[in-house]
């Protein structure tokens, strides 16, 4: 309207318009195997299935950059190109640090009409909590300790080696309070590696977090404050999601609101969260996303050890 007007438009989006309109993060679904001989596993393959984000956004990136007179068939044509290679959709299932015979990820994308959106730690955030639940699922069924089974599948001489010790001994692993259990996952994104350690307890039909021990090696640190601040709002913005957050969509209408029926961690539900940061000469790498990704997990298999339910997908609901 600016631009045929020629005058300046100010637009007021009411939080019914947001939360309606929105970009929103892409469903996403993951098939896990693994070949299990004795007591070890000797490969692990996975399947992803999710749409494109980049396969929307790129053609609202060349329609800014590329010659107006190019027909819009060519834009739309480059983002269907690109979607079924989308790195977003596997990252954190190519790279891991378990040291597996055999691993395999395949990728499959799902042709959705909803707009889709970059969510904080992108990829990683659903492909973290795959891949580290079915690594204490793959635990469990080897009869190990969840930190013993990461812990020997991985180099010693590794940073997630490391960062997954500290954690644990910090959370004093395997010995929670009374009435505590405890859950913990470990995924490297955005350059940095965290490790999260989650203290639950369950009354009933509800979930409570008493306390999340992070450990993050994100190489130089200039601004230790920004760090643990930056792990802090991470974490309480993966709990907001692994306990509430949902977008259900009916007759192509989304029909959550306002924070009324999306809801958002209030203050009192909030843990104590104690960060660590690990000493280290890398360069520095992200801190704004990656304390999101392992605490989904890792409250899930809290959850685990608390109730015996194994909760596969998000938001996590006792049955």
């Amino acid at each position: 309207i600016a631009q045929l007007s020629g005058k300046p438009v100010r637009l007021v989006w009411s939080r019914e318009d947001d939360t309606r309109h929105d970009f929103y993060r892409p469903n996403s679904t993951a098939l896990m195997a693994a070949t299990i001989d004795g007591d070890s596993v000797s490969s692990v393959q996975i399947k992803a299935v999710a749409p494109s984000i980049f396969g929307q956004f790129l053609p609202v990136m060349t329609r800014s950059l590329l010659p107006s007179w190019l027909p819009s068939g060519v834009h739309d044509g480059i983002g269907s190109m690109a979607a079924g290679s989308d790195p977003a959709a596997t990252e954190g299932l190519i790279h891991t640090p378990y040291n597996f015979a055999y691993k395999r990820s395949n990728y499959v994308m799902q042709d959705v009409s909803a707009p889709l959106g970059y969510w904080r730690s992108v990829g990683h955030s659903q492909n973290a909590f795959f891949m580290e639940g079915f690594i204490d699922e793959l635990a469990h069924q080897t009869n190990k300790n969840p930190l013993d089974f990461r812990l020997a599948n991985m180099d010693p001489e590794s940073r997630h080696f490391a960062v997954l010790s500290k954690a644990a001994e910090l959370a004093d692993w395997g010995n929670p309070p009374a009435g505590q259990y405890q859950g913990l996952a470990v995924h490297e994104s955005f350059g940095s590696v965290v490790a999260e350690v989650v203290n639950v307890s369950a009354d009933g039909g509800r979930i409570r977090v008493h306390k999340v021990t992070c450990v993050v090696d994100c190489g130089q640190v200039i601004n230790p404050d920004i760090v643990v601040g930056q792990m802090q709002s991470g974490i309480n913005f993966g709990l907001t999601a692994a306990l509430k957050g949902e977008i259900t969509l009916e007759d192509g209408a989304v029909q959550q609101s306002n924070f009324h029926d999306y809801q958002l961690l209030r203050i009192n539900e909030s843990p104590e969260i104690d960060v660590h940061i690990l000493p280290s000469t890398n360069p520095p790498s992200g801190v704004g996303e990656p304390g999101t990704p392992p605490v989904a997990p890792a409250l899930a298999n809290a959850i685990f050890a608390a109730t015996g339910q194994r909760l596969r997908e998000l938001p996590l609901r006792l049955s």
